[in-house]
This record gives C-alpha cells, sequence and structure tokens, in this order.
C-alpha cells in the first residue's frame, strides 16, 4: 500500500486510532538486531479454484 492510498484511507474515515488499551507485543533484547528489509518484487499473487481434471489433463500429457 502506497503512503497516498493510506492518506485516502484516512480521509475517507477507513482508519482508526489504536485504542490506548490495545493489546501490546514485546520482543526480547536484541530482536530487531539482525532484521533486514525486503522489498516485493512487481509480481502479483493470484488464488483461483479449477476442477481437479484440469490438473489431471495436463499431468497426462506428460513432464513438459
Amino acid at each position: 500500500m502506497t503512503l497516498e492510498e493510506l492518506r485516502e484511507m484516512k480521509r475517507n474515515g477507513e482508519l482508526f486510532e489504536t485504542p490506548t488499551d490495545a493489546a501490546t507485543k514485546s520482543f526480547p533484547e536484541g530482536f530487531w538486531d539482525n532484521a533486514t528489509v525486503v522489498l516485493r518484487n512487481n509480481q502479483a499473487s493470484n488464488n483461483f479454484e479449477i476442477d481437479a481434471d484440469i490438473p489431471a489433463f495436463f499431468k497426462a500429457s506428460g513432464a513438459d
């Protein structure tokens, strides 16, 4: 999500302040010491369902 998309969500009232009594998570000392930034590539993730006979058809035709 881009910063502009987040700003738009805030303008539309889709973002809310974190409640002061929200649960928090503590991490042990040094937890983030070896953390690295991982930039995502531009590939999209697509999930869909197909009937079982579709992959069976392609598997039956060989490895290639």
